[in-house]
Protein backbone atom coordinates (compact mmCIF):
# COMPACT_ATOMS: atom_id res chain seq x y z
CA UNK A 1 0.00 0.00 0.00
CA UNK A 2 1.51 3.38 -0.93
CA UNK A 3 2.21 5.90 1.78
CA UNK A 4 -0.34 8.69 1.58
CA UNK A 5 -0.47 11.68 3.86
CA UNK A 6 -3.43 11.93 6.19
CA UNK A 7 -5.97 14.71 5.86
CA UNK A 8 -4.74 18.24 6.52
CA UNK A 9 -5.87 19.78 9.76
CA UNK A 10 -5.49 23.32 11.02
CA UNK A 11 -5.16 24.70 14.52
CA UNK A 12 -4.26 21.43 16.21
CA UNK A 13 -1.76 21.45 19.07
CA UNK A 14 1.62 19.80 18.41
CA UNK A 15 0.45 16.72 20.30
CA UNK A 16 -1.80 16.09 17.31
CA UNK A 17 1.29 14.85 15.52
CA UNK A 18 0.34 11.46 16.87
CA UNK A 19 -2.66 11.54 14.56
CA UNK A 20 -0.37 12.69 11.78
CA UNK A 21 1.68 9.56 11.93
CA UNK A 22 0.08 8.05 8.92
CA UNK A 23 3.71 7.41 8.08
CA UNK A 24 3.54 4.45 10.42
CA UNK A 25 2.62 2.17 7.55
CA UNK A 26 5.62 3.35 5.54
CA UNK A 27 8.32 3.50 8.19
CA UNK A 28 9.61 1.38 11.01
CA UNK A 29 11.50 2.75 13.99
CA UNK A 30 14.15 0.88 15.92
CA UNK A 31 14.21 1.70 19.61
CA UNK A 32 16.91 0.74 22.12
CA UNK A 33 15.43 -0.58 25.35
CA UNK A 34 16.94 0.01 28.82
CA UNK A 35 18.53 -3.45 28.82
CA UNK A 36 20.38 -2.63 25.56
CA UNK A 37 18.23 -4.81 23.32
CA UNK A 38 16.46 -3.28 20.35
CA UNK A 39 12.84 -3.33 19.32
CA UNK A 40 11.41 -2.57 15.88
CA UNK A 41 8.20 -0.56 15.99
CA UNK A 42 5.56 -0.22 13.27
CA UNK A 43 2.05 1.14 13.02
CA UNK A 44 0.31 1.91 16.29
CA UNK A 45 3.49 1.19 18.26
CA UNK A 46 5.24 4.10 16.49
CA UNK A 47 2.33 6.40 17.29
CA UNK A 48 2.45 5.41 20.96
CA UNK A 49 6.23 5.80 21.13
CA UNK A 50 6.11 9.20 19.39
CA UNK A 51 3.41 10.41 21.75
CA UNK A 52 5.42 9.24 24.77
CA UNK A 53 8.62 10.94 23.54
CA UNK A 54 6.80 14.16 22.65
CA UNK A 55 4.98 14.42 26.00
CA UNK A 56 8.15 13.64 27.97
CA UNK A 57 10.14 16.23 26.00
CA UNK A 58 7.51 18.88 26.75
CA UNK A 59 7.33 17.91 30.43
CA UNK A 60 11.10 18.14 30.90
CA UNK A 61 11.17 21.52 29.12
CA UNK A 62 8.43 22.80 31.42
CA UNK A 63 10.16 21.51 34.55
CA UNK A 64 13.42 23.15 33.55
CA UNK A 65 11.66 26.41 32.73
CA UNK A 66 10.16 26.47 36.23
CA UNK A 67 13.45 25.55 37.96
CA UNK A 68 15.86 27.83 36.09
CA UNK A 69 15.10 31.11 37.90
CA UNK A 70 15.91 29.46 41.24
CA UNK A 71 18.96 27.65 39.91
CA UNK A 72 20.37 30.78 38.27
CA UNK A 73 20.21 32.56 41.63
CA UNK A 74 21.57 29.67 43.72
CA UNK A 75 24.02 27.95 41.37
CA UNK A 76 24.76 29.75 38.09
CA UNK A 77 27.22 27.03 36.98
CA UNK A 78 24.59 24.33 37.38
CA UNK A 79 22.05 26.46 35.55
CA UNK A 80 24.51 26.86 32.68
CA UNK A 81 25.12 23.08 32.51
CA UNK A 82 21.38 22.43 32.44
CA UNK A 83 20.93 25.00 29.70
CA UNK A 84 23.62 23.20 27.69
CA UNK A 85 21.69 19.96 28.23
CA UNK A 86 18.51 21.67 27.11
CA UNK A 87 20.23 22.83 23.92
CA UNK A 88 21.31 19.23 23.21
CA UNK A 89 17.77 18.00 23.85
CA UNK A 90 16.24 20.68 21.64
CA UNK A 91 18.68 19.92 18.82
CA UNK A 92 17.84 16.20 19.00
CA UNK A 93 14.10 16.89 19.14
CA UNK A 94 14.05 19.62 16.47
CA UNK A 95 12.85 17.36 13.63
CA UNK A 96 9.94 16.22 15.79
CA UNK A 97 8.98 19.77 16.76
CA UNK A 98 9.35 20.98 13.17
CA UNK A 99 7.01 18.33 11.77
CA UNK A 100 4.49 18.89 14.58
CA UNK A 101 4.43 22.62 13.82
CA UNK A 102 4.16 22.07 10.06
CA UNK A 103 1.31 19.64 10.56
CA UNK A 104 -0.46 21.92 13.02
CA UNK A 105 -0.17 24.82 10.59
CA UNK A 106 -1.50 22.76 7.69
CA UNK A 107 1.80 23.01 5.81
CA UNK A 108 3.02 20.34 3.43
CA UNK A 109 4.73 17.46 5.22
CA UNK A 110 6.59 15.29 2.77
CA UNK A 111 8.08 11.83 3.12
CA UNK A 112 11.52 13.31 3.89
CA UNK A 113 10.01 15.23 6.83
CA UNK A 114 8.34 12.06 8.05
CA UNK A 115 11.54 10.06 7.81
CA UNK A 116 13.50 12.77 9.68
CA UNK A 117 10.79 12.70 12.32
CA UNK A 118 11.01 8.92 12.70
CA UNK A 119 14.81 8.93 12.79
CA UNK A 120 14.85 11.62 15.50
CA UNK A 121 12.64 9.77 17.98
CA UNK A 122 15.35 7.73 19.69
CA UNK A 123 17.86 10.60 19.92
CA UNK A 124 15.14 12.89 21.28
CA UNK A 125 14.19 10.28 23.86
CA UNK A 126 17.84 9.79 24.89
CA UNK A 127 18.62 13.52 25.26
CA UNK A 128 15.33 14.14 27.07
CA UNK A 129 16.07 11.33 29.54
CA UNK A 130 19.58 12.69 30.17
CA UNK A 131 18.26 16.18 30.93
CA UNK A 132 15.40 14.78 33.01
CA UNK A 133 17.92 12.86 35.11
CA UNK A 134 20.15 15.93 35.54
CA UNK A 135 17.21 18.10 36.61
CA UNK A 136 15.95 15.43 39.04
CA UNK A 137 19.32 15.35 40.84
CA UNK A 138 18.98 19.01 41.78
Amino acid sequence: MPCRPGPRRRGLPPAALVCFLSLAGCVSVTRTLPDGSTERLRGEAIREYASEVFRRHNAVSSTLLEALPYLEADDPDLAERLLTGEQAMNAACEPIDAVAIRYRDGAQVDLGDKLSFARALEACERETAALEEAVARF
